[in-house]
């Protein structure tokens, strides 16, 4: 390409560049200058999982809505909003955008549970994926949800080695959904001085000693090599079967 058409191109580049920020200026100035019709409110759920809903939402912030109508975008608080809605526990983000309609749209992202926390005298608890435990009275009960038996009140508003272990663990048997260990297992939970991590199985031994969340695919695979070997034998025979040694699977008898 010759010299004068790549000079051509740098001054439409300059150009598209230097409309592009006066578009963002003046719609920054026409948004600021406009008063707010009304909120409309999003609920993104985890498929399958709703434990909020659009009406939950805007009953929760009626108040703000009310405050917020007839003022213009640029005297309204984001940070008000997004504060109020944090505060229930099922709610992962929020995010808050003004529309072309002169609404503004709030966009509560729900936090996916995946296991249910048994702690004991609290009820409704959850785990996500991350650890996070939170309170929620809007399971109805229709899809599954593991069980986590052995936390604390100490555990719910902070990270502990309990939480970050179990969710480790929980992660690994949802990926395995379909698979082995999601389809023996009924409950996970953290046991004795040491936290070892136990699963507590539908079938057979109730027991399954993982122990801490590592190698967990060796884990895995040596505990199905050993059931296929077993199938002819009762395994409720045995107390447990214990997978924290490497490559081994240790029955413990009943006594």
């Amino acid at each position: 390409m010759s010299k004068a058409g790549n000079i051509i191109i740098t001054v439409l580049i300059w150009l598209f560049v230097a409309l592009a920020v006066v578009a963002s200026v003046f719609c920054v100035r026409y948004y600021n200058r406009k008063t707010v019709n009304g909120v409309e409110v999003r609920v993104l759920v985890p498929e399958g999982k709703e434990m909020l809903t659009d009406s939950i939402i805007k009953y929760f912030i009626s108040n703000e809505i009310n405050s917020v109508k007839t003022k213009r975008f640029s005297s309204v608080n984001d940070s008000l909003l997004t504060t109020k809605l944090m505060k229930i526990q099922s709610v992962k983000s929020v995010k808050v955008t003004p529309l072309v309609n002169g609404n503004i749209l709030v966009t509560v992202v729900q936090k996916e549970p995946v296991a249910q926390v048994n702690i004991k005298d609290r009820k409704n608890l959850y785990m996500t994926l991350e650890g996070d435990i939170f309170y929620s009275d809007r399971y109805d009960g229709s899809y599954k949800l593991l069980t986590i038996n052995g936390l604390k009140d100490t555990d719910i508003n902070k990270h502990s080695s309990r939480t970050e272990n179990l969710s480790a663990v929980v992660s690994y048997i949802l990926n395995e959904k379909k698979h082995f260990l999601y389809d023996i297992t009924e409950s996970v939970s953290v046991v004795g001085k040491d936290e070892m991590i136990e699963l507590q199985s539908k079938y057979g031994v109730k027991r399954i000693i993982i122990g801490t969340p590592d190698n967990m695919d060796v884990k895995s695979f040596n505990l199905r090599m050993f059931c296929e070997a077993m199938q002819e034998r009762d395994l409720s025979a045995y107390e447990a079967l214990n997978l924290n040694f490497e490559n081994q699977v240790i029955a413990i008898t009943k006594n």
